[in-house]
């Protein structure tokens, strides 16, 4: 809680690389044979945490009382060794208390380590081949990794179809970019120059890849009779503090008369400022009233559906922030917004919004669907934020 005992070194302590992790039941190691044998599983934990070469608990370091006031000077003094002994209990009364409802419960967690980590890039390529087939012009993703850029590039559908577009600041790192897919039909010459927004003008702290820029180049021969389109993909921070001053820098880069900003981003705004500590849809809404973009939900804040409906169980260190399942969609705690968004020049383009959707079911090989009142990710739906399709015509 308060202290960070456990979940500052649970933080800390996830994984060394994308195929070593800590074994427990709140990381994605799975395998079922330690996890299911006290001895092998302290026998592993010691190893991961200690290992000489690897070992984790040289990440740790001394709490300060200054930031996290809650814990004494006694306790700051040995907060490093006192730090690795709450994480074994903490480790292994999860284990132990899991074991006590379901004796095969590390089984379980194997299909879900499976579905929602090993398979998920090859999941989302699966349904975004689908998005394809369909024949969308434009597909703008947030928080892609190199993993899922690669997997983009291997896919024949994705690349028959569509040109994979990200500013030089992809990083490889932090792996969470932001890219465009464009049609090589619809946008026939096919050629792209990535649009540097003035720095002055986007908020501090903007971290590299989230924005990502790209104007279509118009070539002599182009005989489509429109101007060239401008497209932006972005991912906001987490309380969407850096939304609004994003969305105008690029529209001001890149908007005026006859603009044909699409601009698609994960704005991270809430259904409240929850007093003034994160974005609210009306206070989005309400700041780009004056800045000739239309919202493709439509003119309304209040109609913006939700995107995403997920929360914190139990079963991981912070139970300040914990959801009983009874509360799943009506507490506080749950991450149920209206979060993703897609800005258009208003005097380009014409929206329907009753053309506008969301998915967070494709279990049905055959259809999109919505389920109201549905967590996700799923099993057959990997992300934690809707897929959302809107139709726009130039006027």
């Amino acid at each position: 809680g308060a202290k960070r005992l456990c979940s500052m070194p649970d933080r800390l302590t996830t994984k060394v690389s994308s195929e070593k992790c800590r074994p427990c039941v709140t990381t994605s190691y799975s395998d079922v044979a330690v996890l299911s044998d006290d001895s092998k599983w302290w026998q592993e934990w010691l190893r991961y945490v200690f290992d000489e070469k690897g070992g984790v608990a040289k990440r740790l370091k001394f709490l300060d009382n200054k930031k996290y006031p809650a814990i004494t000077d006694e306790e700051v003094k040995i907060s490093r060794p006192l730090q690795v002994f709450c994480l074994a209990a903490f480790d292994k009364s999860l284990i132990g208390l899991i074991g006590e409802v379901d004796a095969n419960w590390a089984e379980t967690k194997k299909i879900l380590v499976d579905a929602l980590v090993e398979r998920k890039v090859t999941a989302t390529i699966d349904i975004l081949e689908r998005v394809a087939r369909e024949g969308r012009e434009v597909i703008c993703l947030q928080e892609v990794s190199e993993q899922m850029r690669d997997g983009i590039a291997k896919s024949a559908v994705l690349t028959e179809k569509f040109d994979c577009l990200y500013g030089p600041d992809f990083d490889t790192t932090r792996n969470q970019n932001s890219i465009v897919l464009a049609s090589k039909i619809f946008f026939e010459s096919g050629v792209w120059e990535v649009v540097s927004v003035d720095k002055s003008k986007l908020p501090a702290g903007l971290a590299s890849g989230d924005l990502c820029v790209v104007r279509e180049v118009s070539l002599d021969d182009n005989n489509t009779g429109r101007k060239p389109f401008v497209i932006a993909s972005f991912h906001g921070d987490t309380n969407g503090l850096q939304t609004i001053n994003v969305i105008k820098a690029v529209n001001s880069e890149c908007g005026g008369p006859n603009s044909t900003l699409i601009f698609a981003l994960d704005a991270n705004c809430h259904c409240d400022d929850n007093k003034g500590k994160r974005l609210s849809i009306e206070t989005m809404f309400a700041s780009l009233a004056s800045e000739n973009l239309e919202n493709c939900w439509g003119t309304e804040h209040s109609l913006c559906p939700t995107t995403t409906c997920n929360a914190r169980s139990f079963l991981q260190p912070q139970l300040n922030k914990a959801v009983f399942y009874k509360d799943k969609l009506t507490s506080a705690l749950v991450d149920r917004h209206p979060k993703d968004h897609v800005f258009v020049s208003s005097e380009t383009f014409a929206v329907n919004p009753e053309r506008s959707s969301r998915v967070n079911d494709v279990s049905d090989e055959t259809v999109f669907r919505w389920v109201d009142d549905m967590p996700f990710p799923t099993l057959s739906f990997p992300s934690d934020h809707a897929l959302v399709t809107f139709e726009l015509e130039c006027m």
